[in-house]
C-alpha cells in the first residue's frame, strides 16, 4: 500500500511540475472558471481541501473518496445577464472507490452577423443572422481512499464547442484531473489539485476550421480548518496559464443551526490591464444554505468586482442518501459528542409512525450510539 500511495503522490506531483512550463501558451476558455456548484461559490470558489460533497465531481475528485453516500446535485444561473450556464452531476459509492458522473453546459448569444445596404443614399447596417455560442463538457471522476488520511482523484472529460451564425464552428477535445486530498487530523485537511493536466503534452481541442488549442492548465493547492463543527474556514492558491501570478480563493461556512449554513468569501481572478499584463480583481461572495433530510437548496451572490450591476445569483438543488434514514453524518456526530461528553443523560428519539422500537432507543438510534 506504501508503494502505491507514493507512486500517486508522485505521479500528480510530476505533472504539477509540468504543467509549469506551459503557462502564457495560447490556451482556451474552461467552462468551469465560472464555478460549480452554489456551495463552493458561496465560499468564493475555495473547495481544494474541502471537496466533502458531490461538487467534488468537478473540483477535487479525490474528495469522492470519502464521501459513502450516493448524492445528486445541480445548478442554474445566468452570468452576467446573458450567459445561460446548468449544471447536474451525481456522485455513487462502489467497490473501486466513489464514482462522480457530471455535466456543464453554457450558451449565449454573441451578437448579429451584419451588412451594409444604402437604402435612399444612405448607408444602413442590416443584421443578416444572430451569432451564438455553446460549450458543453461531461465528466467521469473517480475517488478513492489510500488509507485513512489521504485519498487520490481523477476526472476525465470531454468538450465541445460550437458557434454559430454568419460562418459556423465546431470544436472537440479532452483532459484529465489529478488530485489528492489528505486530512491531515479532524480538523484540518489539506488539497491539491492539477486541472486540465493533460494540456503541458500538446493541444488537446480541435476546431472544424483547423486550428488547435490546449485546455487552461490550473494548478491548486488549498487548505480547510475546521476549528469547531460549526466552521469552516478554506483557502486556495492558484497558479494558472491565464494570469501572470498567484490567485487566492478564501472563504467561510457557518452553521448557527444543523441545518442552516451561512457563507462568505472572497474570488480573486486576473484581469487584462493592457500591454499584455494582467490586474488581480477581489469579487465578494456569500450564500446560505438548508438542509433537511438528505434534500440541500443552496443560494449564492457573486459580486463582480468592476461591474456589480452584473452580479449573479445561484442556485442549487441536492438530494443525498442518509444513512439509517434519520440523521445525517453531522447530526451523528453531535449526538454522540453530546454522549461522549455526558450531556445527554437520557436520549428520547421522535421517531416516525411505522419505524421499530425498542426500549429506549430505535434501532437506528441504537447504531447510532
Amino acid at each position: 500500500m506504501n508503494k502505491l500511495i507514493h507512486a500517486c503522490l508522485a505521479a500528480v506531483l510530476s505533472v504539477f511540475i509540468l504543467t509549469t512550463g506551459v503557462f502564457g501558451e495560447k490556451v482556451s476558455t474552461d467552462i468551469i472558471n465560472a464555478g460549480v456548484g452554489a456551495r463552493p461559490l458561496g465560499m468564493g470558489k475555495a473547495f481544494t481541501a474541502l471537496a466533502d460533497d458531490s461538487n467534488a465531481i468537478f473540483l477535487n475528485p479525490a474528495g469522492l473518496g470519502y464521501q459513502t453516500n450516493w448524492e445528486l446535485t445541480s445548478l442554474s444561473s445566468r452570468i452576467l445577464n446573458s450567459v445561460d450556464y446548468r449544471m447536474v452531476g451525481a456522485a455513487m459509492p462502489t467497490a473501486l472507490g466513489t464514482v462522480g458522473v457530471g455535466y456543464l453546459t453554457t450558451s449565449s448569444g454573441a451578437g448579429f452577423s451584419t451588412s451594409t445596404e444604402n437604402v435612399g443614399g444612405v448607408d444602413q447596417v442590416i443584421p443578416v443572422s444572430q451569432i451564438s455560442y455553446r460549450q458543453d463538457v461531461a465528466y467521469l471522476s473517480l475517488g478513492r481512499k489510500l488509507n485513512e488520511n489521504l485519498s487520490a482523484g481523477v476526472g476525465v472529460k470531454m468538450q465541445a464547442q460550437s458557434f454559430a451564425g454568419a460562418t459556423s464552428a465546431q470544436a472537440t477535445g479532452y483532459n484529465t484531473d489529478l488530485s489528492l486530498l489528505w486530512k491531515v487530523n479532524n480538523s484540518l485537511s489539506l488539497g491539491i489539485n492539477s486541472q486540465n493536466a493533460l494540456s503541458y503534452a500538446g493541444s488537446n481541442i480541435s476546431w472544424s476550421t483547423g486550428e488547435k488549442e490546449k485546455g487552461e492548465s490550473r494548478i491548486k493547492i488549498g487548505g480547510a480548518l475546521r476549528p469547531n463543527p460549526q466552521l469552516v474556514l478554506a483557502l486556495d492558491s492558484e497558479l494558472s496559464g491565464a494570469s501572470s501570478g498567484l490567485l487566492f480563493h478564501g472563504g467561510a461556512e457557518y452553521k448557527p443551526v444543523s441545518f442552516v449554513s451561512l457563507r462568505l468569501g472572497v474570488d480573486q481572478n486576473s484581469a487584462a490591464a493592457g500591454g499584455g499584463s494582467y490586474s488581480t480583481v477581489n469579487n465578494l461572495t456569500g450564500g446560505v444554505g438548508i438542509e433537511f433530510y438528505g434534500a440541500k437548496f443552496d443560494y449564492a451572490y457573486y459580486r463582480v468586482a468592476d461591474y456589480s450591476e452584473n452580479s449573479t445569483h445561484y442556485f442549487s438543488i441536492s438530494f443525498s442518501g442518509v444513512q439509517d434514514g434519520l440523521f445525517t453524518s453531522q447530526a451523528k456526530t453531535e449526538i454522540k459528542q453530546a454522549v461522549s461528553d455526558q450531556k445527554l443523560k437520557n436520549v428520547v428519539l421522535d421517531i416516525p409512525d411505522g419505524m421499530n422500537k425498542s426500549g429506549l432507543y430505535s434501532e437506528a438510534g441504537r447504531d447510532l450510539l
